[in-house]
């Protein structure tokens, strides 16, 4: 459903000002067209068909096809251009980026031999929003920045304001919310000085989307309410409806679905009577969501019967699907079984079609709960079996997914790296001219005077000195930054050096068994089922909690965490952690000991807390004996609280004990059950200890057992 939202803020993107101005243009232009010929027919036809593309897209349309075709016939390579353009710009409105691509691709190969730089720039800033929702991040910022520069070049600052906010919401999606946030307040910033309501309204809705990422929640409704008032000013409807819509998601995002069904309702009204439809089955949809929220299964039904009409005269079988899955579980709710079937049955062919994972994994995980509730064991065993291969299938893409994040931020971190270094090497090429300029001219100075003027000898040579002692500084700045650079390198080869080799056997393992497990799926008992199931479950375990460990040391590389202290409970903190290591310690009949008292609390960062603790107990229960013991206890004195995490396994020897939060080493204990560790959750346990005020030691005997010791302030002091 988020991904349905995301259409309705691409209007914020390349969209005109609707305002009575633009009114007047429109007639204008309708009035010119009649009896206009050649060259100047097609100009004017696809200038209003750029006017009317939100208020009016099927004119867009028809309206741009006649320009296409006379365009055609005369050779004229602008016509084209833009007819293109403005092809590539409805299907973006519509959401349609597959078939919006090709149009926007022509558009910029045939305006590259004119000199249009304003046109050029509108193309390259169409290709970055097609490339931004496809995931091409890479691709989406080059166009973006190439559009920035041309913008900046004809000093077009609405245009400017634009393409801020698309870089802004290319760093939303890469994770960088800061960024983004710092992008679309200087944006915002902008527009107010400017008394422009369009860019205000366009840009506090992308604002506001941040703070609810955020979870900043008071802020993100207030500035969707600036962009409704602001929209309403100049009757823009599509940013009223988007941002009325944002509301409603907060409202079901916080826990109020009577505030988010009125908000709806209001979307759906303005979409309605506009004619967006789109807009509106995404609308139906989240209705639809809040009414199932509350049990008014009637209600949501109705809803998701509109959302699936209006996706069939759209043609979007995908978000049909969606629809009738929907309608699916509300008859299942009201226990009609049988129609609950039938609509189940329909979204599964169309995802057949589509051969589309997460569509069918929604549609089996229906039927097997339908087929449940009628007794049909035999089939409800089949359903089920489909969705645990859907949801299996759809893990190893969202993982695939995460791989190609982590290598995109990385790449764009370095494109940002690269740009840095260009400007810091202009800078100093620059000053290195302006010192030679110096040179020169205490030079010239020198020898035209030496003969008379003593004085100016000394003044020339003081002049030298203070050039030297310039360039001696430069010098010293340069070294810095190379030592920067090596560290920089330095975290990069460990984190590809963790992907390459410590991410890559968990995942042959995940092959393998899965391999075997696919091979013997209809022959082997059920233990042996238990144990591939169970083999993978514990791989794939392992593997999400290496991926979220290198998440967090990226982020404490980069200095982005935040530390947030306030009460700590340790005893429930300490239960939380060991649920997640029940199952490990089970396995191998490990038993956990909290021997923390149930008042016992200080005043520090819980989540970096929780993470330290769960590294230090899921590696005791990794590196335990079987039918040993974790214990995790707490001594206070007036200042400071100790944290004991003790195991009864086989011991960590002296000459590892040595470097065992060294970042130039991974680190793993022989003997252990696990394989190929990195140490790089002890790494963070180090990092984040210290970024708590406190110190982490270990003691450890071989075949006896190891005990950390982290000595904490029981208030955190910033």
């Amino acid at each position: 459903m988020r991904k349905l939202l995301l259409l309705t803020y691409l209007i914020c993107f390349f969209a005109p000002v609707l305002t009575g101005q633009n009114s007047i243009l429109i007639d204008s232009l309708e009035h010119k067209i009649q009896g206009s010929v050649g060259k100047t027919r097609t100009d004017l036809l696809n200038e209003l068909g750029w006017e009317l593309k939100f208020t009016n897209p099927d004119s867009t349309l028809l309206l741009t096809r006649e320009a296409l075709t006379l365009a055609k016939s005369q050779s004229y390579n602008k016509g084209l251009a833009l007819a293109n353009r403005n092809m590539a710009a409805v299907n973006i409105i519509q959401g349609k980026m597959a078939e919006a691509l090709p149009f926007a691709e022509k558009a910029l190969i045939q305006i590259e031999s004119l000199k249009e730089p304003y046109h050029k720039a509108k193309i390259l800033n169409l290709l970055g929003v097609i490339h931004r929702d496809r995931k091409n991040f890479k691709k989406a910022l080059d166009f973006q920045s190439q559009a920035l520069v041309i913008f900046r070049q004809i000093k077009d600052t609405f245009e400017i304001a634009g393409n801020l906010n698309n870089l802004g919401l290319i760093y939303k999606e890469l994770g960088n919310s800061d960024e983004a946030l710092n992008l679309y307040l200087e944006v915002y910033d902008l527009e107010v000085r400017r008394k422009n309501p369009f860019g205000i309204s366009r840009t506090s809705n992308n604002i506001a989307s941040i703070y609810q990422e955020m979870k900043r929640f008071d802020k993100a409704e207030q500035m969707f309410r600036v962009s409704i008032i602001e929209a309403r000013a100049i009757n823009n409807k599509q940013f009223e409806a988007a941002s009325i819509h944002g509301l409603g998601l907060l409202y079901q995002e916080t826990g109020k679905p009577e505030k988010a069904i009125a908000e709806y309702r209001k979307a759906i009204e303005i979409n309605r009577q506009a004619g967006f439809r789109e807009y509106l089955g995404n609308n139906l949809m989240q209705l639809a969501s809040s009414y199932s929220s509350i049990n008014n299964y009637k209600e949501a039904f109705q809803r998701y019967s509109e959302a699936s009409t209006v996706y069939s005269e759209l043609q979007n079988p995908w978000n049909q699907a969606l629809a009738l899955s929907g309608m699916a579980w509300q008859q299942l709710f009201m226990n009609n079984l049988g129609e609950a079937d039938n609509l189940a049955m329909k979204a599964m062919k169309i995802g057949d079609s589509l051969n589309d994972i997460t569509v069918l994994a929604d549609v089996n995980f229906i039927l097997y709960k339908i087929h449940k509730e009628s007794g049909s064991s035999l089939n409800a065993l089949d359903y089920l079996e489909a969705y645990v291969n859907n949801k299996d299938s759809l893990q190893k893409v969202e993982k695939n997914q995460l791989l190609e994040e982590i290598q995109t931020r990385y790449e764009v971190k370095n494109i940002e790296d690269d740009n840095a270094r260009l400007v810091a090497e202009n800078q100093y090429q620059q000053q290195v001219i302006r010192n030679q300029r110096i040179i020169t001219f205490a030079i010239i100075i020198i020898l035209l005077m030496i003969s008379s003027l003593a004085i100016v000898v000394l003044t020339g040579r003081k002049k030298l000195k203070v050039a030297y002692n310039e360039l001696t500084e430069k010098n010293s700045e340069i070294q810095k930054q190379a030592d920067l650079l090596h560290a920089s390198n330095a975290t990069k080869d460990k984190l590809f050096s963790i992907i390459a080799h410590d991410i890559r056997n968990p995942f042959s393992a995940l092959l393998n068994l899965s391999e075997m497990l696919y091979d013997e799926a209809e022959t082997a008992d059920k233990e042996t089922l238990r144990f591939y199931a169970g083999n993978i479950y514990q791989s794939a375990r392992n593997t999400f909690q290496l991926l979220d460990n290198l998440l967090f040391w990226s982020k404490s590389q980069r200095g982005a965490i935040e530390i947030k202290p306030e009460l700590c409970h340790l005893h429930k903190v300490i239960n939380s952690v060991f649920e997640t290591v029940k199952a490990g310690a089970m396995e191998n009949n490990i038993q956990l000991h909290n021997e923390v008292e149930a008042d016992e609390s200080l005043n520090t960062d819980v989540t970096l807390l929780r993470i330290i603790l769960g590294n230090l107990v899921g590696n005791a229960v990794k590196f335990n004996n079987p039918g040993g013991n974790i214990t995790v206890s707490a001594i206070r004195n007036q200042k400071n609280l100790t944290l004991s995490v003790k195991d009864s396994g086989k011991g960590i020897s002296p000459e590892r004990l040595a470097r065992l939060f060294s970042k130039e080493e991974s680190f793993q204990p022989s003997g252990s059950r696990a394989q190929n560790g990195t140490g790089l959750g002890l790494i963070l346990c180090h990092d984040f200890v210290e970024k708590l005020g406190g110190k982490i030691t270990v003691e450890s005997e071989t075949d006896k057992g190891t005990e950390f010791l982290i000595l904490l302030p029981t208030e955190f002091n910033s």
